[in-house]
């Protein structure tokens, strides 16, 4: 039986984080089984026409990233050689907050984005928010959660390591791309205070992104990274005790994925999350995470978590066994087992060339 060709229009490097979610770990047991194969633009000097003369269906992730070619030429291109078009996204590109620093960036692709979610065959999303957006556009949309999959993390050298041991001053931290400036902002204060308060007990780690007042406090900071592997396997050994994910409410954040969630259990950091979507309705509150809305609720989920090492190795314990254990392994299964199945009727509907 032939492989199902898929050829992957990305932007994204193929050791990013957004690489890594919505086409690494979809497609990895199906490519090492020889039931997918994902072609690219460029691999052996291979042009988009070659790429698209051998594809059955064709997966746009975010943006065409191919140089002369618009998204008006590739919907046309594609629909003359009846080729299905799929467009992955796993956020709401048309509505960043003001204060994410690539708005401006996304709102000049704005009218490209909404083409692509209403030319194509079927729109894959990570999050059901993100399905009720897009859904009033396109009547196909898929839901392909975000899932933390350690086989594909070790296939790239990254593995979990044990917690280190105690007599060493307590970590808070986060980590995270630049763009989480203004979350940041809404811990500030009680970040501050627990410095005061543990001096010399206490240090802090911000590991990609942190505020001006925050590189004050007694610790790190340090430089993100693009490559993704590279960064979840520093994260492993940075020995974070606690770490924090404040969100601000938005209707983007409210469309966004756990993927913090899934770094810090990946880590074994146990977690204080904002009581926003998306982690209020997969952090179960004082089992697998620490969930707080008010600067009270954020200060005494920190300082619970560090009182108690016991209940940082349990929540850490108990948010591995919900992201990676049997249970999480079948749903991983399953989902991907209903994106090639959708997959295969899109190319099965196609007329021979």
């Amino acid at each position: 039986m032939q492989p199902l060709r898929i050829a992957v229009l990305t932007p994204e490097s193929r050791v990013s984080a957004g690489y890594h979610y919505r086409v690494a770990v979809p497609f990895f047991s199906a490519v090492r089984s020889g039931r997918v194969r994902l072609l690219f633009p460029g691999d052996g000097g291979l042009s988009l026409d070659a790429v698209l003369a051998q594809a059955d269906v064709v997966l746009v992730q975010r943006m065409v990233p191919v140089p002369g070619w618009d998204v008006a030429h590739l919907v046309k291109a594609l629909r003359r050689a009846r080729i299905p078009l799929v467009y992955e996204l796993d956020d709401d590109l048309t509505n960043l907050p003001a204060t994410n620093p690539r708005r401006a960036y996304w709102e000049g692709k704005r009218d490209a984005v909404v083409r692509l979610v209403s030319e194509a065959d079927m729109v894959v999303v990570a999050t059901e928010a993100l399905r009720a957006r897009f859904g009033q556009e396109n009547g196909n949309v898929f839901v392909f959660p975000n899932h933390l999959d350690p086989d594909v993390l070790a296939n790239h050298g990254v593995v979990r390591r044990p917690r280190p041991a105690g007599g060493r001053a307590l970590c808070v931290g986060y980590a995270g791309s630049p763009t989480h400036e203004a979350d940041l902002r809404q811990v500030e204060a009680v970040l501050a205070d627990l410095a005061a308060r543990y001096t010399g007990r206490l240090s802090f780690c911000f590991y990609g992104c942190a505020t001006p007042a925050l590189r004050r406090l007694p610790g790190v900071s340090l430089r993100p990274t693009g490559h993704y592997y590279r960064y979840l396997q520093r994260l492993v050994a940075l020995g974070v005790d606690v770490g924090v994910a404040p969100l601000v409410s938005h209707p983007f954040n409210a469309c966004k994925s756990p993927v913090k969630y899934l770094e810090y259990t990946f880590a074994g950091i146990p977690g204080v999350y904002a009581t926003l979507p998306p982690y209020a309705e997969t952090v179960r509150h004082g089992v697998t995470g620490w969930v707080a809305a008010t600067a009270e609720e954020w200060a005494a989920g920190i300082e619970r978590l560090l009182a108690d090492d016991a209940l940082r190795r349990a929540m850490v314990d108990a948010a591995w066994a919900a992201c990676a254990g049997p249970e999480a392994r079948r749903r991983l299964e399953a989902d991907r087992a209903a994106y090639l199945a959708r997959l295969l009727n899109l190319a099965a509907r196609r007329e021979p060339r």
